[in-house]
């Protein structure tokens, strides 16, 4: 992941050169956006949560929660295969296990 600024604008920027296999499904996943004469892919909610949850400060948490507040019916169980393996490799199980948190207070809202 390259993390950029767009100079003008201050706007920050991540960019996936999909160096690991993750990044290369996420580019394969992503939908293109055209901008101007561009087409820029974007990477899909589910994706943009594993993105989220593994940079794992407090603004990527409260996006996270955001997102699933939009996007009640995202792909949990990918989102769950990838943290958890991802929770292994880096041995960061509390990735894997704040999710999860952040499952069960959302769904409780949404009973609520």
């Amino acid at each position: 992941m390259l993390l950029v600024r767009h100079q003008p604008t201050n706007f920050p920027l991540d960019i996936s050169l999909g160096l690991i296999e993750f990044e290369e499904r996420l580019i394969e996943r992503a939908s293109p956006i055209k901008i101007g004469r561009l087409n820029i892919p974007v990477a899909t909610t589910e994706d943009l949560i594993i993105l989220k949850a593994m940079a794992d400060r407090p603004q990527d948490i409260a996006d996270i929660d955001h997102l699933l507040t939009a996007n009640p019916h995202v792909h949990r169980l990918y989102i769950r295969r990838v943290l958890k393996e991802f929770s292994r490799i880096l041995e960061r199980p509390e990735m894997h296990v704040q999710f999860e948190a952040l499952l069960k207070r959302h769904d409780k809202r949404r009973r609520e």
